[in-house]
This record gives structure tokens, sequence and C-alpha cells, in this order.
């Protein structure tokens, strides 16, 4: 018996040691994945700001008005007129006739 009252001060201490070491490194370990966290969070926030910029670019690229414009300029198209625009029922007599295909 007095040799368990030796050792229980040895025991204790060193399992008190062995907490104090694990809680150093499980704090040491959610610091640096809450780094991780924040480094992760930043990049998130300028790839949706990319992506808004991006967006914004489409929109200023798709826009009638330049796609017409552009069509003016490099191409010498205009935009439809209305006197040109032919009824449904009109356009049989406007297009030539389908060519017949021999048969394979």
């Amino acid at each position: 018996m007095s040799l368990v009252r030796a050792w229980f001060p040895w025991i204790a201490g060193a399992l008190a040691l062995a907490l104090v070491i694990g809680l150093y490194r499980i704090k040491t370990e959610a610091q640096e994945t809450s780094g991780a966290v924040r480094t992760l969070d930043r990049d998130v926030a300028e790839a949706r700001a990319e992506v808004r910029e991006l967006r914004a670019e489409i929109a200023a690229l798709d826009s009638p008005a330049r796609v017409d414009a552009l069509a003016r300029q490099r191409l010498e198209l205009e935009p439809g007129a209305g006197a040109r625009a032919r009824r449904e029922a009109e356009m049989d007599g406007a297009l030539p006739a389908p060519e017949a295909r021999a048969p394979r």
C-alpha cells in the first residue's frame, strides 16, 4: 500500500503533463485550421468577385447594341428592316424550290 502512495504523485504528474501537452497540440492544430479556413474564405470571396466581374463583362459583350455595331463595322451587315420581313405564307414563293435528291 505504501508503494502505491509513493508512486501516485509521479503517475498523477505524468498524466497531468500528458494532458497539458495534448491540450497544447489540440489548440495549436485548431489555430492552424482556423487560419486555413480564413484563407479559404478569402479565396472564395475573391473568386466570387471575379465571377461577378466576368458576368458583367459577358453582359457588356452580349449587348444587342454592341453586336449590331460590330456586325455593321466588321461584316458590313445591317439589321433586317421591317419592310423586308415576309409573312410565313409569302415565304414559299420567295424561296427557290428544293432540289430533288437522287435515292441512295
